[in-house]
C-alpha cells in the first residue's frame, strides 16, 4: 500500500515539474518573441511573477541616479534634473485623477520614470527615434529626454513639457494595465491608445477640422504608426486624439470602458465600435472632418 502511494506521489511531482517546465519554456519563447530580446529562462519566470523586467543595463542606470517615491512609481533623475523633480510628481498625480476619471480603478504595479540625459542615452533604452517619451509595459519604464526647450526657456514652458510628457506616458500604463485587467484578448489598436493618451495629456477645447484624414485602418498598427510619423504628412496623434474628444463629447466619459468591453466579444475592433456608438471607422472619419 506505501508502496503504491510513493508510486502515485512520484508520478505526480514528475507530471508538475515536466508542466513547470513546459510552461516556463513556452513563457520564456513567447516573451522573447514578443519582444525581440533574448531572456534567460529565470527572468522569464521573474518576469511573470514581478510582471516587470530589469536589464542589467537599467538596473546599472539607475544606480547613477537620484530617486524619490511617488505611490507606485520610482522617478530617476541626474542632479542636474532635480529641478524637474516636483513637476514631476505634480503631473502624476495630475494624471492618476484624469485616468480614474476616464476609466475608474486599474492595477498599479510598481513603475520606473526615468529622465535621460541626452538623445543617445534614451535611444539605447528606448530604441525609438524623432520622440522624446516612451512608455514599456514589459519593462515598467516611462522614459522621458526633457530636452524639446532650450536653455533660456521660462521654468513654466519646462513645467508644462513635463506635464505633458509625463500624462501622455503614464496615460499609456493606465490604460494598458486597465485592458489586461479587464481580460480583452482581441488587440486595441495604435489610434486608439495614442488618442487617449493625448486627450488626457491637453487640456481639450472644441475639435478643429483635420486638413489630412488617414484611414483608421492605416492607424491600428505600431508599425504603421512608424512609418506615418517619420512621413510627416498628416498629424496622426492630433487625429487620434481628436476622434476620442469627439466620443467622449457625444457618448460621455464611459464610451472608453464600454467600447473595450465590445472589443472583447467582437473580431475586430471596427465591430465594437460600430456596436458600442454605430459608427464604422468611414463615419468616424467623416465626423473628424466636417
Amino acid at each position: 500500500m506505501n508502496r503504491n502511494i510513493w508510486i502515485i506521489f512520484g508520478a505526480c511531482l514528475s507530471f508538475c515539474l515536466f508542466a513547470f517546465l513546459y510552461f516556463t519554456v513556452k513563457i520564456h519563447d513567447e516573451i522573447e518573441a514578443r519582444n525581440d530580446i533574448k531572456l534567460g529562462y529565470f527572468d522569464a519566470l521573474k518576469v511573470v511573477s514581478t510582471r516587470n523586467y530589469d536589464s542589467k543595463e537599467e538596473l546599472a542606470l539607475k544606480k547613477q541616479l537620484k530617486q524619490e517615491t511617488s505611490q507606485e512609481i520610482h522617478i530617476y533623475y541626474s542632479p542636474k534634473q532635480q529641478i524637474l523633480a516636483p513637476y514631476i510628481v505634480d503631473a502624476l498625480e495630475a494624471a492618476r485623477d484624469e485616468n480614474q476619471r476616464l476609466i475608474g480603478d486599474y492595477p498599479t504595479p510598481s513603475l520606473d520614470l526615468i529622465l535621460f540625459e541626452n538623445s543617445e542615452q534614451f535611444f539605447e533604452f528606448s530604441q525609438i527615434k524623432y520622440t522624446n517619451g516612451y512608455y514599456s509595459d514589459f519593462e515598467k519604464i516611462i522614459g522621458i529626454l526633457p530636452i524639446d526647450l532650450p536653455e533660456e526657456s521660462t521654468m513654466e514652458s519646462k513645467k508644462q513639457l513635463i506635464d505633458y510628457m509625463v500624462k501622455h506616458e503614464y496615460s499609456h500604463y493606465a490604460l494598458l494595465q486597465k485592458i489586461q485587467a479587464m481580460g480583452v484578448q482581441n488587440n486595441v489598436p495604435e489610434w486608439f491608445l495614442e488618442g487617449y493618451a493625448e486627450y488626457i495629456s491637453f487640456i481639450h477645447a472644441e475639435p478643429d477640422p483635420l486638413d489630412i484624414l488617414i484611414p483608421f485602418e492605416n492607424l491600428e498598427e505600431s508599425k504603421q504608426w512608424t512609418h506615418l510619423r517619420l512621413a510627416g504628412a498628416a498629424d496622426i496623434y492630433k487625429q487620434s486624439e481628436e476622434a476620442i474628444a469627439s466620443l467622449i463629447k457625444e457618448y460621455g466619459h464611459s464610451i472608453i470602458i464600454d467600447i473595450l468591453k465590445e472589443t472583447g466579444s467582437n473580431e475586430t475592433f471596427e465591430e465594437a465600435l460600430e456596436q458600442t456608438t454605430g459608427l464604422d471607422y468611414d463615419e468616424l472619419e467623416a465626423r473628424l472632418s466636417s
